[in-house]
């Protein structure tokens, strides 16, 4: 095959994709603007917490996941979350309630009322829309599940997520698979019972279900051990100023401690966040570098807390909980760190990850 890629950012997508492609037979290099690799992948380790300040978790969604980490010979430090972490809790009226997960539960709970239970038993009898791709989550939510479910259900969820809006991003682009459902079955209860079957074939699993991972020395060790599987095939502190094609050839011009170096590809895969993006490929189309650098990001600060158990009046028994724009909260909700994976925090303690906007 050998074919030269060049994958311009070493988060954990560009690292995946070159891991798969190496794979596969295809030369590749790695081009990263930062010291180091894995993005938001970051986890240190102080006065007994390890902290992750990124993702705390992946979800294994896919046999994939175990074969790549298997393949990076990471078996003995990959880890699943414990079972008291599968709770998720949902704040309303300044009470936590237990998002409910099966039609007992949602039958019992509190978080939703009478009105809204009865309002999702209409949702197999509503029909398509026809606005397609410009529905907003919002729209698309309140039309098939009701205003309490989007309130209560899908906003905590945006926020977390997204630490978006739900009046502003397009169903479509943010919940794909949700949006599908209708597409593909006419409405999501039904499409979540015929999906389940086919997942069932493939071998894949719904996030709803799928279990969650780490890894001892936290979420870094990914992208870690796939820095050490190319070496310097990573080109790290070495900045994409732009990109030209010449004769089906692509080439990458960056800066690395203030001089410049060239390489050329047969391909070219992007991983960096829109803006920059759009800066490094404005020779090929200005229209799609406009709306590229209109992308909103929205800053999200982490607070890393620790307590004494013995201080703490909740029970912990759960992945954390998060907050609906309704309740008028300051942050947007916390991950019960040390409940979710051993060896977070130090015996006697406990530890909460808090996320702001």
């Amino acid at each position: 095959m050998n074919k030269n890629i060049v994958i311009i950012g070493a988060g954990i997508t560009g690292l995946a994709t070159a891991h798969w492609l190496k794979k596969d037979g295809y030369n590749v290099t790695i081009i990263e603007s930062n010291y180091e690799v894995g993005g938001s992948m970051v986890t240190e380790q102080e006065n007994g917490y390890l902290i992750d300040f990124g993702p705390n978790s992946g979800l294994e969604t896919s046999p994939l996941i175990k074969i790549l980490v298997e393949d990076l010979n990471l078996s003995d430090q990959f880890i699943y979350g414990n079972k008291a972490g599968n709770k998720r809790y949902i704040l309303r009226d300044d009470n936590l309630h237990v998002l409910p997960t099966s039609l007992k539960d949602f039958l019992s709970t509190k978080l939703f009322s009478v009105k809204a239970k009865l309002r999702l038993g209409l949702e197999p009898f509503i029909g398509r829309s026809k606005d397609g791709y410009g529905q907003s989550i919002s729209e698309f939510v309140t039309r098939r599940l009701g205003s309490e479910f989007l309130d209560y259900a899908i906003n905590p969820f945006v926020a977390g997520v997204y630490a978006g809006d739900p009046d502003k991003l397009s169903v479509k682009s943010a919940f794909p698979k949700l949006y599908r459902l209708e597409e593909l079955y006419g409405g999501l209860i039904k499409g979540t019972i015929k999906g389940a079957r086919k997942r069932k074939k493939s071998g894949e699993e719904s996030k709803q279900s799928a279990a969650m991972f780490s890894f001892k020395d936290g979420m870094v060790t990914l992208p870690k051990a796939i820095h050490a599987e190319f070496g310097d095939n990573i080109l790290l502190n070495s900045r994409v100023t732009s990109v030209d094609k010449k004769n089906d050839k692509y080439q990458i011009t960056y800066e690395h401690n203030g001089s410049q170096s060239t390489l050329v590809a047969d391909l070219i895969i992007s991983t960096t966040p829109s803006y920059i993006t759009a800066n490094i490929f404005n020779n090929f189309d200005s229209g799609l570098c406009s709306h590229l650098n209109k992308i909103y990001y929205p800053p999200v600060m982490v607070l890393y807390l620790g307590y004494d158990k013995k201080d703490i009046g909740q029970p912990l028994d759960g992945f954390g909980y998060l907050i609906p724009s309704k309740e008028k909260k300051k942050y947007l909700g916390a991950l019960w760190s040390s409940v979710i994976f051993d060896n977070r925090a130090p015996e006697d303690k406990a530890s909460f990850t808090l996320f702001f906007c």
